[in-house]
């Protein structure tokens, strides 16, 4: 089982370091930022009902869903490691702390 998920783990970051490193695609991984970043940024405490509208766009975001923000269209199934950018994208977001 162990061995299984470290090859899983490593699929994927292989595959997200080609998505990194691909200059074809820094637009389309630049819109996918911004469409986290707007949306974590947005959030306001004391609303929870904004609450609950930026939590369903990163839901339909993360379920591959296009998602309107900032005036853009972008789903994560543009490319095969849209979805795993996102994840990690908001993975590293949760830990830091949004602004």
């Amino acid at each position: 089982m162990g061995g299984q998920l470290n090859s899983i783990i490593n699929e994927r970051v292989i595959l997200l370091l080609l998505f990194l490193c691909d200059l074809q695609l820094k637009q389309y991984r630049f819109d996918l930022q911004i469409a986290i970043n707007t949306t974590l940024n947005a959030i306001q405490a004391d609303s929870g009902s904004n609450l609950q509208e930026k939590f369903l766009i990163l839901n339909r975001l993360l379920s591959g869903e296009v998602v309107e923000v900032s005036g853009k269209k972008v789903s994560t199934r543009g490319h095969a490691a849209g979805n795993v950018f996102v994840r990690d994208l908001l993975a590293r977001q949760f830990a830091v702390g949004v602004n």
